[in-house]
């Protein structure tokens, strides 16, 4: 299982006074929970729980309530932007016993690599930095409120900065797909040409059967779609909470949250869309996520 961080960094209370960052500049699309469809959030997917708009620090300033116990709301980043530094401000009211996360998943591979606190500042700034990972893809920010409570979020923002100290968050356990620098960073245990893989050489024999290109990844800053490589794939015979990209991959017939994209959609000239299988390499998909065996 990938691990976890909490990082508790000093805090600064401060009041509001206009605009805390320019928000070109933030990772955070609807940093202010403003834009709604209805009752639901427009920037961000509700993933647990319900939410609703709320005043926050004037009558007619509103934000989000986070509602029930659990409550987890989330976005993934539109930004091209990969700092090395990011500052994060929030101003919210909650109750301690409410409990909620501000967690940040790099990678967008569904699992939270660092999370912090968001103080009960009673709608006053408070700042935390995290110093990011060397090589990273996709930011998925995620709320969550895991205890009961008063919680109610006025502003999030992500921005990068100069001032983190330290070494840079190391990412294990990286799915597949993922950009590596070496092996231990891979739940797989292999970094093959800067992406987690399973196997190495395409044609080969690996553990479960042959090596296979069945997808592709496109790591920050590459020119082109990198393979990725799963051995045996599509052989039915991958056990509950075993890493999979297809329903093909598991004995249970299902791979829960994997998502992929055909390569027609985010490559330019790649052609018109195709129907990608497990046994077409010309037709890969484009991994976002990688799933787990039911």
């Amino acid at each position: 299982m990938k691990r976890t961080s909490r990082i508790f960094v000093a805090t600064a209370g401060i009041l509001l006074v206009g605009t805390i960052a320019a928000c070109d500049d933030d990772l955070i699309d609807d940093a202010t929970f403003r834009l709604w469809d209805g009752d639901k959030l427009a920037s961000w997917t509700l993933e647990q729980g319900s939410v609703r708009k709320a005043p926050t620090w004037h009558p007619n300033d509103y934000g989000v309530e986070l509602l029930d116990t659990p409550t987890v709301i989330s976005q993934v980043s539109k930004s091209s932007s990969r700092p090395t530094c990011i500052a994060f401000t929030t101003m919210a009211d909650v109750d301690a016993s409410a409990q909620v996360w501000l967690g940040v998943d790099f990678n967008a591979d569904g699992t939270i690599d660092v999370e912090q606190p968001i103080a009960a500042t009673d709608f006053h700034v408070s700042e935390n930095l995290i110093k990011a990972p060397l090589n990273y893809g996709a930011i998925r920010f995620v709320i969550s409120k895991k205890g009961t409570g008063h919680a109610v979020l006025a502003e999030i923002r992500a921005v990068s900065d100069t001032r983190c100290t330290g070494s840079p968050l190391e990412l294990h356990d990286q799915a597949l797909g993922t950009a590596c620098g070496s092996d231990d960073q891979c739940a797989s245990t292999l970094c093959c040409s800067g992406i987690c893989a399973e196997c190495c050489k395409a044609d080969a024999t690996c553990g479960l059967g042959t090596c296979k290109q069945t997808a592709v990844s496109i790591p920050p800053g590459a020119w082109a779609p990198a393979a990725i490589l799963q051995c045996n794939p599509g052989a039915h015979n991958r056990a509950s909470g075993m890493a999979c990209l297809f329903d093909a991959d598991c004995t249970s017939g299902t791979c829960q949250n994997a998502e992929l994209t055909s390569i027609s959609n985010l490559v330019p000239d790649a052609g018109p869309a195709c129907t990608p299988s497990v046994d077409d390499p010309s037709c890969p998909w484009v991994l976002q996520r990688q799933g787990q065996c039911r």
